[in-house]
């Protein structure tokens, strides 16, 4: 069975790294960009990482984010014929639900646009402060088009003012817009 080794990271969680270190927005969209890479990469080789939050990327002393904890990875194509443990099938539902896809909600097949919508909700997080919705109660799913900007957070927080071709951006990542389906364009639409 195939298994991924990672090495041991001492770091900081992004968002509170972000937040220690008073981040300008430019400072986290670079850190964040960092991380599209390295989402990037992994999608490269055909993993989907299934868990993107704050809790799973951390910052080194150095200012240099890692991402950690494919624990609940999936292999899109495998070359093994054993089957995936339960932890890893679609339809099971391991997950972080602040975070994860409609899709994976809903376990339904998983793609590499899952990851994409997590990155969507740890950028809204890395710039706001907040997540994009509430979840209480047995309400746990979300669909596209459910997400508010909340103007007020930045309207709060003035070095965390951003432009509208972000807002707009974050937006239609989010909500699921067909040109930000892959960590490709989500890093072209931010450079």
């Amino acid at each position: 069975m195939p298994y991924l080794a990672m090495e041991f990271v001492e770091g900081e969680r992004i968002d509170e790294y972000c937040n220690h270190q008073r981040c300008s927005i430019e400072q986290r969209l670079k850190i964040f960009l960092t991380v599209c890479a390295a989402v990037q990469y992994a999608h490269g080789r055909l993993i989907v990482h299934r868990d993107l939050k704050p809790n799973n990327i951390l910052v080194t002393p150095d200012g240099i984010p890692k991402l950690l904890d494919f624990g609940i990875a999936k292999l899109l194509v495998s070359e093994y014929e054993t089957p995936m443990p339960d932890e890893t099938r679609t339809g099971t539902c391991i997950f972080t639900p602040e975070y994860a896809s409609p899709e994976q909600a809903d376990g339904k097949e998983i793609t590499t646009a899952s990851d994409v919508y997590s990155l969507g909700v740890l950028l809204y997080v890395l710039l706001t402060g907040q997540r994009p919705y509430e979840m209480s109660g047995t309400n746990r799913k979300r669909r596209p088009g459910s997400w508010k900007m909340n103007d007020q957070t930045a309207l709060d927080k003035p070095y965390l003012l951003f432009s509208f071709p972000v807002r707009s951006f974050l937006c239609q990542i989010i909500n699921f817009a067909d040109e930000y389906r892959t960590v490709a364009t989500v890093r072209s639409g931010l450079s």
